[in-house]
């Protein structure tokens, strides 16, 4: 079982191995600065890095409209026909509460 089981392994390494082989022979000679270059071109994290600074920058402009002026305005008139005078049927607050 276990001679089979690396018959089969080795099978399918060998197989995938051609596979694995993009370049078609022809190889690219680099120095090390073309080498460093490449890599840092090529580099997600630094291509991310490179475009904070826009981005802090455009979030800092944005946060700035929470803090435009508003002006809100309000205006009431109202005219009250009692004439304040002490009502006996409806004492209101003046009795208390009773329980």
């Amino acid at each position: 079982m276990n001679c089979r089981f690396v018959l089969i392994a080795v099978a399918l390494l060998v197989t995938f191995h051609g596979v694995a082989q993009t370049n078609s022979g022809s190889a690219r000679f680099l120095s090390l600065s073309e080498a460093i270059d490449t890599a840092l071109v090529n580099n997600r994290a630094i291509q991310i890095q490179r475009i904070n600074p826009q981005i802090a920058r455009m979030t800092l402009r944005a946060s700035w409209g929470y803090y435009d002026p508003l002006l809100v305005g309000d205006a009431r008139r109202e005219n009250l026909s009692e004439s304040g005078a002490f009502d006996p049927l409806n004492p209101g607050l003046e009795s208390g509460f009773t329980s």
